[in-house]
C-alpha cells in the first residue's frame, strides 16, 4: 500500500467522515471526473478493462464527480458507502459472480460483500446477458436501470497481422490468460497432441499466468506425457501494448475457461483474424455468435461443479474449423468491426456518465 492512498483507505472505514471530504471536494458536474477505486495496472480482466476506459477518462483521485468499479474490484464498501453519501454516482460493471464451481468454499461472503457495493449503484453495465443472469441469481434484484454492453477493443491496435496467411498443414494455435485451474489448459493441450497425432503439424502457445497448484511442472507433465513439449511454447505474462503481436503469430484461438462472463481476449483474437474454439458455457458463446466466428464446445452447466471440456469435443470443433478457416477468420474479424469495436464502447460510457451527472438515473437512455 502506498502512503498516498493510506489515509484514503482508512477513511473507508469511516463512510460518514469520508462522505463529508468527498462532498467538498466533488467536481463540477458538467465533465465526468472518474475515480476507479484503489486500481492499479496488471494482468487480468477487470484491471484491462479499466485501463481502457481509463484512456478515454483519466483515474482521477481527488475531486472526483462518478465512481467506477468492475464487480467491486479495487472498491471497498466503504468508498462505495461514503460516494452514495455524498451524492457521487456509482457505475457498477457486472461480470460474472461466485460460487462454488468458481471460487469453491467462501463464496458466498465474497457476494455478501459484492452486494452491498452492487446495490448503491446508480447504473449497472452488464458484460453479458450471462453477466446479467448472474447478478440477478446471486445479488438478488436489479438496484437500478442498466443494460448490457459488451467488453470492446481498440480494432486499429488489435488487427490480422499483415499479408495475413496460413499454411492449413502447420496451423498455430493460441490461448491465453491467468490460468486458475489446470483443467483450462488440458483440454486444449489433449486436443492438439490428437491433431498432431493424426499427421497435423500443429504448434501451441500459451501465454499468460499459471496459477493452478503445480504449475509449470504440472503442465510440464502433460507435454512429455503427450509427446507435444517441442510443440508447445510457453510465453510469459504480457502487457495490453504487447498484446496484439502475441495474437498475430497464431491462426486460431482456444478458450477453455468454464463459464467465462465475458473474456477481453476472446474478443482480442477475433479483432485479429483468429476463429475460436471456446466453452459452450457462460458468456462467451454470446461473443462468438451461432458458428459466426467460432465453435462452442458443449459442455456441462452447473454451479456447484466445474466440468472440464472433453478433448475429443475440442478436437472435433478445431477440425469444423479447420475445414472453412478462411471463411471462420473473415467473419471473426468482421464480427469485432461491427460488435465490439472501441469508439462504440467508449461512446456509450460517456453518455452513461454525462446523463448520471446532469439528471440522475431516469435520464439515462437506452436502458432495460
Amino acid at each position: 500500500m502506498s502512503l498516498a492512498a493510506l489515509p484514503a483507505r482508512l477513511a473507508c472505514r469511516f463512510p460518514s467522515l469520508l462522505a463529508v471530504a468527498l462532498k467538498r471536494r466533488r467536481a463540477a458536474a458538467s465533465v465526468p471526473r472518474v475515480h476507479y477505486g484503489y486500481w492499479q495496472p496488471g494482468p487480468g480482466g477487470p484491471s484491462r478493462k479499466i485501463e481502457r476506459l481509463a484512456e478515454r477518462f483519466p483515474h482521477t483521485p481527488r475531486g472526483f464527480n462518478l465512481l467506477y468499479t468492475v464487480n467491486g474490484n479495487y472498491c471497498p464498501v466503504g468508498l462505495a458507502t461514503a460516494a452514495s453519501r455524498a451524492g457521487i454516482p456509482l457505475v457498477f460493471n457486472a461480470n460474472g459472480l461466485h460460487y462454488k464451481a468458481w471460487f469453491g468454499d467462501g463464496w458466498e461472503g465474497q457476494n455478501a460483500r459484492l452486494r452491498r457495493i452492487y446495490q448503491r449503484a446508480a447504473y449497472v453495465l452488464y458484460q453479458s446477458e450471462f453477466s446479467r443472469a448472474c447478478a440477478r441469481r446471486f445479488l438478488g434484484a436489479d438496484p437500478c436501470p442498466g443494460e448490457v454492453l459488451y467488453n470492446a477493443v481498440d480494432v486499429q491496435r488489435f488487427q490480422p497481422r499483415k499479408a495475413r496467411s496460413w499454411d492449413p498443414r502447420r496451423p498455430v494455435f493460441l490461448t491465453t490468460g491467468v490460468f486458475v485451474r489446470f483443467e483450462r489448459l488440458e483440454p486444449a493441450v489433449r486436443a492438439v497432441a490428437a491433431l498432431v497425432r493424426g499427421g497435423c503439424d500443429a504448434r501451441l502457445l500459451i501465454a499468460g499466468e499459471l496459477r493452478f497448484e503445480g504449475g509449470a511442472a504440472r503442465l510440464a507433465a502433460l507435454l512429455e506425457e503427450e509427446g507435444v513439449a517441442e510443440r508447445v511454447e510457453l510465453l510469459p505474462p504480457y502487457s495490453l501494448a504487447e498484446a496484439p503481436s502475441i495474437y498475430q503469430r497464431a491462426d486460431l484461438f482456444l478458450h477453455m475457461k468454464y463459464n467465462d462472463p465475458c473474456p477481453s481476449v476472446v474478443i482480442e483474437a477475433m479483432a485479429c483474424g483468429l476463429p475460436v474454439v471456446c466453452a459452450g458455457t457462460g458468456g462467451t458463446p454470446e461473443l462468438i455468435g451461432e458458428e459466426e466466428a467460432g465453435v462452442a464446445v458443449p459442455s456441462v452447466m452447473d454451479w456447484d461443479v466445474a466440468y472440464a471440456l472433453k478433448p475429443a469435443d475440442v478436437l472435433a470443433g478445431i477440425e469444423r474449423l479447420l475445414r472453412d478457416y478462411e471463411g471462420f477468420s473473415h467473419r471473426a474479424r468482421q464480427r469485432a468491426l461491427t460488435r465490439y469495436a472501441g469508439e462504440p464502447w467508449y461512446a456509450r460510457h460517456g453518455e452513461v456518465f454525462q446523463a448520471l451527472l446532469e439528471g440522475g438515473n431516469a435520464a439515462v437512455r437506452g436502458s432495460a
